[in-house]
């Protein structure tokens, strides 16, 4: 049983846990084998989105009331709140995630304001120069790079240890309307940016170049992800067409398909079980797929 409507997923780290959050301002804790609800959160309002931090101890969930909650996953218990202290008209969370040190955590709001919180010290960091907010946001695997997106605008940021703060290297206004997903491939080395009709960019992350796009989706593309298992590196793409595709990135070919009943809201890889994808639909549906 999912919730009258699922607004966010996330999946923990090992693969074997999956949260999930709606309006119903529930937290559904699910077994991934068994496709079971483990624990149900309780205590904040409707759920916009999930984060789970790299050692999958934590969970980050934004809501909407202007909060940001992290929880135990083992003691089941909020460990702390994080107040959003924002003049926007929109100021509920609308993406976090974690670095992948776990020690700063990243929020993205409606109205576009960024916060970083240090998990140690539990306060707040400056995300250096930036004109404008994220609503995406999303970091490397290595963690010295930053992206973010609002409207169509795309930033990137590198980790400056020396001045203890994030620089930023490149602002782009992408021209291709507004960006509703984001991702960042294993090495860093490029970025993709879903947008509201349907086309799928690639930029440099170093220079901030355009590299190429993808056409397949007719709609809002509305999550991305990259998956490698070593040998071939593979993106999929929900999208509000309610299809999901597969697409091979050394040959730039779409692989396939899956039509679905509902419109696609986001989209997970089990990074330690390549070609394992979860997908959450405007229904309330979760589904679990096993891509060849």
């Amino acid at each position: 049983m999912s919730h009258p409507v699922v607004t966010s997923i996330a999946i923990s780290p090992d693969g074997q846990t999956l949260a999930s959050g709606g309006w119903d301002r529930t937290i559904r804790i699910w077994d991934t084998a068994t496709g079971t609800i483990k624990q149900v959160l309780m205590g904040h309002s409707a759920v916009t989105c999930l984060a789970f931090s790299p050692d999958g101890q934590m969970l980050a969930c934004g809501n909407r009331d202007k909060t940001v909650a992290l929880w135990g996953v083992d003691t089941v218990a909020r460990q702390h709140l994080f107040e959003i202290d924002t003049p926007d008209m929109e100021p509920q969370a609308a993406s976090v995630c974690f670095s992948p040190d776990g020690q700063t955590l990243a929020c993205g709001t409606q109205g576009g304001n960024t916060y970083l919180w240090n998990l140690v010290t539990l306060e707040q960091e400056s995300l250096g120069e930036s004109s404008l907010g994220c609503r995406k946001l999303a970091f490397s695997a290595r963690g010295d790079v930053l992206i973010g997106a609002y409207l169509s605008v795309l930033q990137i940021w590198n980790s400056n240890p020396t001045l203890g703060q994030w620089i930023r290297i490149s602002r782009i206004e992408t021209r291709y309307g507004p960006i509703d997903a984001i991702a960042i491939t294993p090495n860093g080395r490029a970025i993709a940016t879903g947008h509201v009709n349907g086309a799928i960019h690639f930029w440099n992350a170093i220079t901030g170049a355009w590299v190429g796009t993808f056409q397949g989706h007719t709609d809002v593309v509305r999550s991305l992800a990259f998956s490698s298992n070593g040998q071939r590196l593979v993106m999929v793409s929900g999208s509000k067409d309610k299809t999901i595709k597969l697409w091979d990135l050394q040959t730039k070919m779409e692989q396939y398909t899956l039509n679905e009943p509902s419109e696609i809201l986001e989209l997970i890889l089990n990074q330690k079980e390549p070609g394992f994808l979860i997908s959450a639909g405007t229904k309330g549906m979760l589904k679990i797929w096993t891509m060849g």
